[in-house]
């Protein structure tokens, strides 16, 4: 019989360690398969990739594969959920294009968001949110480009300013349009086309120098007569430019 010492001694060596999930990279994809989770969390193998933090928003779910909000909003409170820029080796780029597919499912839609360059806290008393985002409302077909300001649900010039300056419309949007948001430098453009296959049409740009820096992400905003099950995401591709 071994003796107690190199009894341990094979024990520790046999042991299967767990070993850190190796950093994600961009191009980073996604079509948000695995379980339902809410808030979305994990994703891509990644335990809590997405992320928001702990103020007075409210959360993006994962169900069946699409990301899509919880809740009924009003005012500026907006469903919202962010990468986690620390589980990307070099974090997320400052100059970035995000390109994501629409759900829309049975009832009322509304605004569709890709999030760009965003940060938030949870600072008493409700935490603060910034970011550049970029809606298509399918419903009323209206594009923006809105600067998030930080404070909470205090309206038009406090938390947000409208800084985009519209191109084009889409009209009212389908399952399998795509939206598609840069950020270069100061330049701000945002991007819409009907499927996977067409050529891009420029619907909105801006020009903005306040947010440098920041991780990606998605949001919604149901409102009124909206239904939460039909607004959502069925994929998100993040690319450095």
């Amino acid at each position: 019989m071994d003796s107690p010492a190199t009894f341990y001694t094979s024990l520790r060596r046999s042991r299967t360690v767990p070993q850190p999930a190796a950093p994600l990279t961009v191009p980073f994809f996604t079509d948000f398969s695995g379980p339902n989770a809410s808030p979305i969390s994990d994703d891509a193998g990644v335990t809590a990739l997405w992320r928001r933090a702990n103020n007075s928003w409210l959360n993006v779910r994962k169900v069946g594969g699409v990301a899509r909000p919880t809740a009924l909003t009003g005012g500026s409170v907006d469903n919202y959920a962010l990468l986690d820029a620390s589980k990307f080796a070099g974090g997320i780029p400052n100059n970035i294009e995000v390109i994501a597919t629409l759900d829309i499912g049975s009832g009322t839609t509304q605004e569709h968001e890709i999030l760009l360059r965003a940060s938030d806290n949870a600072n008493a008393p409700d935490g603060e949110a910034r970011c550049y985002e970029f809606l298509y409302n399918a419903a009323s077909a209206a594009v923006d480009i809105v600067k998030w300001l930080g404070p909470f649900n205090q309206g038009p010039g406090t938390s947000f300013s409208s800084i985009g300056i519209n191109d084009a419309t889409p009209g009212t949007g389908a399952t399998g349009n795509q939206i598609r948001a840069t950020a270069i430098g100061s330049a701000l453009t945002f991007y819409w086309r009907a499927v996977s296959t067409d050529a891009w049409t420029q619907i909105s740009h801006a020009t903005d120098s306040g947010y440098a820096s920041g991780t990606c992400g998605i949001g919604f905003f149901p409102t009124g007569a909206a239904n939460i099950d039909a607004l959502g995401f069925t994929d998100y591709l993040v690319n450095a430019l």
